[in-house]
């Protein structure tokens, strides 16, 4: 686990490229657009509500807003080991400012190659709040401090509270499924749907339609209950700035077969679901297919 630092400024307009294909299909529980299920209650109750996640709308990209800091996106996590002053953290994006209960998106899940000087390739979504200091995140990571050396992809959460770092699949988090569980293994070469969505005190996980868990609003003393920034992005944090990790499955994002991340939805939004996505550094990861729910991501890094 690596400290990530800010992304930088975003180009005042991002183009739009051809749309991707169609993302896999996700579970009826987390379609975009679908009707979902989510519970409104502590787990033991089971009291359950239905709620509709909004499709994106075909519109123009708008340029993202920097409610974390001036011109910064999502920051870095602390480690269970101290981390080179020179770590490098490299990202692909797509953001939204917008007031929400929750967001879903599909991620193609990858075995990238991470290199043994390199902590980690990922991929996630993150709802923050509006100042950027409150965030909760779910998706899938390759990191062997994590991951108890392995170097397949596995499944996580964490939060930060006041802008300050927590830990992996932790710190708080509840876990309530039998069946799916923070950390686990996932499959490269499938797509899983993620969503966060805050209900009854809570923000929960869902992960292929099941509720991993969740982060009680006690943790935030109950004052964050509702997303003001929606990010979808791949990672790379490497021990120096010319990394020689994977992002996604290798491939440039602009190139078909890479790396997607589609299907946003939006829960309760203020407004239609609409990304913009850019890369801060497109020689080694970048994008394309841009549409408002989807973009392609990834690259081979430097070597």
């Amino acid at each position: 686990m690596r400290i990530r630092t800010a992304l930088p400024l975003v180009p005042a307009a991002l183009a739009l490229v051809a749309a991707v294909p169609a993302a896999p299909a996700a579970t009826p529980h987390l379609a975009a657009s679908a009707t979902r299920t989510v519970r409104t209650a502590a787990p033991a109750t089971g009291a359950l509500r239905t709620a509709s996640l909004a499709a994106a709308a075909p519109a123009a990209a708008t340029p993202p807003h920097t409610s974390l800091a001036p011109g910064s996106a999502l920051f870095g996590r602390a480690g269970d080991r101290a981390a080179p002053a020179t770590d490098t953290f490299t990202y692909v994006y797509g953001r939204q400012s917008v007031a929400t209960d929750g967001a879903a998106v599909t991620i193609d899940q990858a075995a990238p190659a991470l290199a043994t000087a390199d902590y980690h390739s990922l991929a996630e979504l993150a709802l923050q709040s509006a100042d950027g200091q409150q965030i909760v995140e779910i998706g899938w990571t390759v990191d062997r401090a994590v991951n108890n050396g392995d170097t397949g992809p596995h499944l996580f959460v964490y939060h930060w509270v006041d802008r300050q770092e927590s830990c992996y699949n932790g710190c708080g988090f509840v876990p309530t499924s039998t069946t799916v569980h923070a950390g686990d293994p996932v499959t490269p070469g499938t797509a899983g749907r993620y969503e966060i969505v805050h209900t009854a005190g809570q923000w929960q996980t869902w992960y292929n339609g099941t509720e991993v868990g969740y982060f009680p609003d006690a943790l935030w003393g109950n004052g964050y209950t509702r997303a003001g920034l929606v990010q979808a992005f791949g990672e790379v944090a490497s021990s120096g700035t010319a990394p020689c990790t994977d992002m996604g499955n290798g491939t440039f994002g602009d190139a078909a077969g890479s790396t997607t991340i589609g299907a946003f939805a939006l829960d309760n939004g203020s407004a239609p679901a609409q990304l913009s996505v850019a890369d801060t550094n497109p020689a080694y990861y970048d994008h394309g297919g841009t549409t408002g729910a989807s973009f392609r991501f990834g690259g081979p890094g430097a070597c």
